[in-house]
């Protein structure tokens, strides 16, 4: 009898935001996004953000952006794994249209967060912020 090897689908997340630190809520709804969008249960796994010097011209980002788009191609299947991908608004361009335009990945981004102020024990103010859902970057309709 031969196995069948079933494919798990992935969540791979590019962002300055560890997934160790993220909500219950927001892994569990990666997770359903996944199964939603490839039919596939899986898991949701860290790809660490580039540093990215201010100095740098924008023909150095987009090579480093090309550089992490060959290591995600790589790695990833668009078939099965969706990507999640926020941070430096130049790199997440480069990165997020080589990702759909070049790979047919699709590609989502977090950013529909709350921000809420509170005092801590020691009195001072932190920022939480509040996960409330994910949204697809869509190729464009103006192009």
């Amino acid at each position: 009898m031969h196995e069948v090897e079933i494919k798990l689908g992935r969540f791979p997340s590019c962002t300055n935001h560890p997934i160790s630190k993220w909500q219950n809520i927001q892994i569990e709804a990666a997770e359903e996004l996944l199964f939603r969008i490839t039919g596939k249960n899986g898991t949701v796994e860290d790809i660490k953000f580039p540093d990215i010097p201010a100095h740098w011209d924008e023909d150095q980002v987009l090579s480093l952006a090309e550089m992490y788009y060959q290591d995600i191609v790589n790695k990833y299947d668009p078939s099965s794994d969706i990507i999640h991908v926020m941070g430096e608004t130049g790199f997440v361009w480069d990165l997020v249209s080589l990702l759909i335009y070049r790979g047919g990945f699709r590609v989502f981004y977090s950013t529909t967060t709350r921000r809420k102020k509170e005092k801590n024990s020691s009195g001072t103010w932190e920022t939480k912020f509040i996960f409330v859902r994910f949204r697809e970057f869509r190729k464009s309709k103006a192009i």
